[in-house]
């Protein structure tokens, strides 16, 4: 046994120093021999993991390994985060390789069982993230209210309510008019909010949300009110920062 664990622990040490060398297929296979040595061995497993995701970042491009390392990696982080969602480089890991492989609905599905499971700010955390990712705006608002149920005092939740709602207005927005004027209205509140919290460019989305509203209202006399106030805001943003140039209420990158 005690030759075993030695044997094991020289492949992950070779293994380790393999990563670092960036020869990742040697890697891989000095943690494949190390685990077989400690079996269940929850670092070498995430070490192997972590491995097949650099395989597959630096790879020779051929879709089929990369396929195959990330299906790897998958595999063997999903359970590991399931039984600890508080290790946050495998949840980021785990999160990285979703997103890299075009996996969004399992990365979505997982991180909404664990928060609706828990309710962890976290869990909403990464809801938001892959759900902003996917372009499901009102699924990613949800999550970023939840949040904010939970840290009601952080101003970058408010404001990132209101970018992600003029994201979602200027690619069409809700169906129905009213609900798209209850949105922007709400997103304007908080871009507000944020402002009054010192929030960077929260007054450029409190525009440009503003503009969006406009084109939404039912008659002409309170279109022209939210363009007016959007003019308003334009020139304040500017006087804020002489530098400003005047496309500053147009879309920022």
């Amino acid at each position: 046994m005690a030759c075993k664990d030695l044997d094991a622990h020289i492949a992950a040490n070779e293994g380790f120093k393999a990563y670092k060398a960036r020869d990742y297929d040697k890697a891989i296979a000095k943690y494949e021999e190390a685990i077989q040595g400690k079996p269940g061995n929850r670092l070498l497993e995430k070490n192997l993991a972590y491995a097949h995701i650099a395989a597959a970042r630096n790879g020779s491009g051929d879709r089929a390994a990369y396929d195959a390392h990330m299906n790897k990696a998958i595999e063997a982080l999903t359970p590991m985060v399931k039984a600890d969602h508080s290790d946050k480089e495998a949840v980021e890991q785990l999160f990285s390789a979703w997103s890299e492989s075009g996996r969004l609905d399992q990365a979505a599905q997982f991180f909404l069982e664990w928060a609706n499971a828990e309710d962890s700010d976290e869990a909403w955390r990464l809801v938001a993230q892959v759900e902003a990712q996917r372009a499901n705006y009102p699924a990613a608002l949800v999550a970023f209210k939840k949040r904010i149920k939970k840290n009601p005092n952080d101003p970058a939740l408010k404001l990132a309510i209101g970018t992600l709602t003029w994201e979602w207005l200027r690619q069409g927005g809700p169906i129905d008019n009213e609900e798209a004027l209850r949105v922007a209205t709400e997103a304007y509140e908080a871009t507000l909010e944020a402002d009054k919290a010192g929030q960077t460019n929260a007054m450029t989305y409190a525009g440009l949300l503003l503009r969006e509203r406009a084109k939404r209202q039912a008659t002409p006399v309170d279109a022209d009110a939210d363009l007016k106030k959007a003019e308003e805001i334009a020139a304040a943003v500017r006087a804020r920062d002489p530098d400003t140039s005047a496309t500053a209420q147009k879309a920022p990158h």
